[in-house]
C-alpha cells in the first residue's frame, strides 16, 4: 500500500468507498422490495379471507348452510380456500393436503414450505350470532415473490462488478485530472537546480488547494534563492576582506625568514603582523555576528534595561577611544526610561554607530548623543561633525561590506552599519541616516519600548 502512487491510492479508495456504498444501498433496496412484496401478499390474503367470510356469513344467514359455493365468488384464482365445518366437514378448492392438515390458528400468518414451494397460510373463524360455525383457511403461493427476489439478486450480482469497473475507470480518470496540477509542479521542480532558483510556478494555472500549494512553493523558492544569494554574497565578501590581511601577514613572515634583518626590521614586521592579526580577529568577530542573521537562527535574549544608563556607560568608554582625535562626545539624555530588549545587541548597535562617528570625524570635532521617547518608541540620535556621506552612497551604506570611496580605508570592513541595521530590524525598530559631505552625519534609531 505504501508503494502505490497517489493516483493509484485515490482510485483504490474511491473504488472501495463506491463498492461499500453500492453494497449497502443494494442490500437496503433488496430489503425494501422484499418487505413491500411480502406486505402486499399479506394484505391480499387478509382481504381475501375477509371477503370469503363476508360471503359465507351472508349465505349462511340466507340458506342456513354454506356447503354450496363457487371459488371464484369467494377468492381470486391465485388463492386457495378451505372451509372447515364444526362437525368436521371440509370443503376445498385444490389446496395441498399437507396444508389442510395443519392445526387451525386464529389470525396467524404462517409461511409453510412444502416440496420447495412456500405458502402463506391464514386462518380465521366465522361467527354467526356470537358462535363459531365455520373456519376459513386461505393460502397463497410465495413462489412468484421468491422468483422476483431471485431475479433481483441475480441482477445485483451481475451489475455490481460491472459498476465497480466503471467506477474504477471514472475514479482513475478523475484522479488523473485532479493530480495533473501536482504533476505540473513536480515537472517544474525537476527543472529547478541550485543555479536556476529564479524559476517560478505560474499561479494562474492553479486554483484551490493546489493554488495554495503552488503559492507556498514559490514562497519557499524565494526564501531559498535569497538564502543562496546571501550565502554566496557573504562567502565572497568575507573571503575578499580576509585575503588582504592574510597576504600582508604572509609577506611579512616571508620577509623575516628571507635572511638576516635588523632588530628594528623584526619589530616593524611583528608590529605589522600584530595589527593585521587584530584586524582579522575583529573581522571574524563581526562575521560571526552577521552569520547569525544569515542563518536565521538567532533569538533575542530580551531583558528589561535602563537605556539611559546603558548609553551613558557606552559614551564614557568611547571617550577614551575618541581622545587621540580630540573628538568630544556628549550625551544629553532626557528622562531615563527602561525598554525590553537584548542588552548585548543594543550595546553593539550603539558602539558601532559611535565608532563610525569617531573614525570618520574631523580632529577637534564632536559627537552628540541624544535619547528621548516618541510614543511607544525609544528614540536615539547620534550626530557628528565628520566627513559625511555623499547622496550617491547613502542608499548603499547598510549593504554588507559596502564602503564609500571617500571613507574607504584599511581600518574599515563596511560591516558596522550592516550589523546595526540587522540589530534594529531584529528588534522591529527602524534606523535612518541623513548626511552631507564635509558637514557631518546624523543617525536616528527608533526601538520599540515593549518588544
Amino acid at each position: 500500500m505504501r508503494r502505490l502512487t497517489i493516483k493509484a491510492k485515490l482510485t483504490l479508495w474511491f473504488s472501495l468507498l463506491f463498492i461499500f456504498l453500492l453494497s449497502i444501498s443494494s442490500f437496503l433496496l433488496y430489503l425494501t422490495v422484499s418487505g413491500i412484496l411480502f406486505q402486499e401478499e399479506e394484505k391480499i390474503i387478509k382481504d381475501e379471507a375477509l371477503h370469503a367470510i363476508s360471503h359465507l356469513v351472508s349465505t349462511f344467514e340466507e340458506e342456513g348452510d354454506s356447503h354450496q359455493f363457487e371459488p371464484h365468488e369467494l377468492i381470486t384464482a391465485e388463492t386457495k380456500l378451505t372451509i372447515f365445518n364444526i362437525d368436521g366437514g371440509i370443503s376445498t378448492n385444490d389446496m395441498d393436503p399437507l396444508l389442510i392438515e395443519l392445526p387451525l390458528e386464529d389470525g396467524l400468518l404462517r409461511e409453510i414450505e412444502i416440496d420447495d414451494n412456500i405458502w402463506l397460510v391464514y386462518d380465521l373463524p366465522v361467527y354467526i350470532e356470537g358462535e363459531v360455525v365455520l373456519w376459513v383457511r386461505i393460502s397463497r403461493s410465495l413462489n412468484n415473490i421468491a422468483a422476483t427476489l431471485e431475479n433481483i439478486r441475480f441482477f445485483l450480482y451481475i451489475s455490481i462488478p460491472i459498476l465497480l469497473i466503471i467506477a474504477s475507470a471514472i475514479s482513475y480518470s478523475l484522479a488523473t485530472r485532479g493530480l495533473s496540477p501536482i504533476n505540473q509542479i513536480i515537472k517544474t521542480t525537476k527543472n529547478i537546480r541550485q543555479g536556476n532558483l529564479s524559476h517560478r510556478l505560474e499561479l494562474s494555472r492553479f486554483t484551490g488547494e493546489v493554488g495554495i500549494l503552488a503559492s507556498t512553493f514559490n514562497e519557499m523558492l524565494d526564501r531559498l534563492e535569497d538564502a543562496f544569494r546571501r550565502e554566496a554574497e557573504f562567502t565572497s565578501a568575507a573571503s575578499h576582506e580576509l585575503r588582504t590581511p592574510i597576504a600582508v601577514i604572509l609577506a611579512q613572515a616571508e620577509e623575516i625568514l628571507s635572511g638576516n634583518k635588523k632588530n628594528s626590521d623584526y619589530k616593524k614586521a611583528a608590529k605589522v603582523i600584530l595589527n593585521q592579526s587584530k584586524r582579522i580577529s575583529f573581522l571574524i568577530s563581526q562575521l560571526l555576528t552577521l552569520a547569525r542573521d544569515y542563518q536565521d537562527r538567532f533569538e533575542l535574549n530580551n531583558e528589561v534595561i535602563d537605556l539611559g544608563i546603558l548609553i551613558n556607560d557606552i559614551v564614557e568608554e568611547m571617550r577614551v577611544i575618541a581622545e587621540p582625535k580630540r573628538v568630544k562626545i556628549s550625551f544629553a539624555d532626557g528622562k531615563s526610561f527602561k525598554i525590553n530588549a537584548d542588552q548585548t545587541l543594543i550595546t553593539t548597535l550603539i558602539i558601532n554607530i559611535i565608532s563610525n562617528s569617531i573614525k570618520y570625524n574631523k580632529k577637534g570635532g564632536y559627537i552628540r548623543v541624544g535619547l528621548s521617547r516618541e510614543k511607544d518608541y525609544a528614540k536615539i540620535i547620534i550626530e557628528d561633525t565628520g566627513i559625511g556621506i555623499s547622496k550617491n552612497d547613502t542608499p548603499f551604506i547598510f549593504d554588507r561590506f559596502y564602503r564609500a570611496d571617500k571613507i574607504r580605508s584599511d581600518k574599515s570592513f563596511g560591516l558596522g552599519l550592516s550589523i546595526a541595521k540587522w540589530i534594529v530590524d531584529s528588534h522591529k525598530g527602524n534606523i535612518d541616516i541623513s548626511s552631507e559631505l564635509e558637514k557631518g552625519t546624523k543617525v536616528t534609531v527608533r526601538l520599540p519600548i515593549d518588544l
